[in-house]
């Protein structure tokens, strides 16, 4: 079993960055798994021949504001995903590159099999299918929810199926957030 950490923060190639919010919910960090073709789902990146897809465990996430500190709340949630697009716009990291083994906490572990999809832009191209986990919290503070051992977020090994960590701003608040979320392969 394979640890991965990703953030919409990291800048590595991708030239990702924390995420202006909206009133609406915006994702931050996508992580799921591709379709059973060699690169449906993974935005032209090469996929393994045969591509086995796994299933992954989201068991640590770390959300923040690198704003000017405010009194107003943000709400954090974690979708279960169906049919992810392929055209889902914003930063694109892991996804079967040589660059996603810089994602893994060992690097002897290699490469993630799952796609990530960095501060995506739009929404409509994802099917929600379930609210797992939510929580609203002030803008002036940091957050950080680390699971119960045997209590990890799951997506299955079932194509375009993942878990997308979510926020909305309160009110006219549309400052940055910034989010951390670790995973494994299985």
């Amino acid at each position: 079993m394979a640890n991965y950490s990703i953030t919409n923060s990291t800048g590595i190639t991708y030239g990702t960055s924390a995420q202006a919010l909206t009133t609406t919910y915006r994702s931050i960090v996508t992580i799921g798994v591709g379709s059973s073709s060699a690169t449906s789902g993974f935005s032209g990146a090469t996929a393994p021949s045969p591509y086995i897809p796994r299933r992954g465990k989201i068991y640590d996430i770390l959300i923040g504001q690198p704003a000017s500190p405010a009194d107003t709340y943000i709400q954090w949630d974690l979708q279960r995903m169906a049919a992810i697009a392929s055209t889902q716009t914003g930063g694109m990291a892991g996804a079967l590159t040589s660059a996603s083994s810089l994602f893994a906490t060992d690097p002897a572990d290699g490469g993630a099999n799952a796609f990530i999809y960095i501060n995506s832009s739009i929404e409509t191209n994802s099917s929600a299918q379930a609210n797992l986990w939510s929580v609203a919290i002030n803008q002036r503070a940091s957050y950080r929810w680390v699971c119960a051992p045997g209590s990890e977020f799951v997506y299955p090994a079932t194509s375009s199926a993942g878990l997308a960590l979510r926020a909305l701003g309160a009110g006219s608040y549309t400052g940055l957030v910034g989010a951390t979320v670790m995973f494994s392969e299985q």
